[in-house]
């Protein structure tokens, strides 16, 4: 997976928009494992809060929503993820998500109304984001 996770970091160094199929949990309820397919481009604006972004790692690659940027530090997030954060180097950051594509062909554009929906009125706080994560995975939200 690593493997074509450089492809697509190549192709969107080159400009291009990829499609990649999505893998973890870490951005659920927006994007669902092995369902969604997400559609990287490479940034044409400066990073800004709330924007999801594919970031190099300690040599593994995280997809996950920008929290903080302090100075040459960005703070990320997974929407999944109540407590974990990561910190990376603005210049580890090698692209972005501008879509989600559904199981059911219906597309999710950032600047969409639900795209916006999920940016903005997702939990902050992470004893309610757990909560709402828990009883979104019982019952199988899909």
């Amino acid at each position: 997976m690593e493997e074509l996770l450089s492809l697509a970091v190549q192709e969107v160094s080159q400009g291009q928009k990829v499609l990649i199929t999505a893998r973890g949990n870490s951005m659920f309820p927006l994007i669902r494992d092995r369902v969604d397919k997400i559609v990287l481009a490479p940034l044409t604006t400066p990073i800004r809060k709330g924007n999801i972004v594919l970031a190099i790692q300690c040599e593994s690659y995280v997809l996950h929503r920008v929290i903080e940027i302090s100075g040459d530090i960005v703070t990320l997030r997974g929407d999944g993820n109540p407590f974990g954060v990561e910190c990376v180097p603005i210049n580890s950051i090698v692209g972005e998500a501008v879509a989600i594509i559904r199981c059911s062909s219906r597309e999710i554009h950032k600047g969409s109304l639900s795209w916006w929906c999920f940016q903005h009125l997702w939990p902050k706080s992470s004893w309610c984001r757990k909560v709402i994560l828990g009883v979104s995975r019982r019952i199988k939200l899909r």
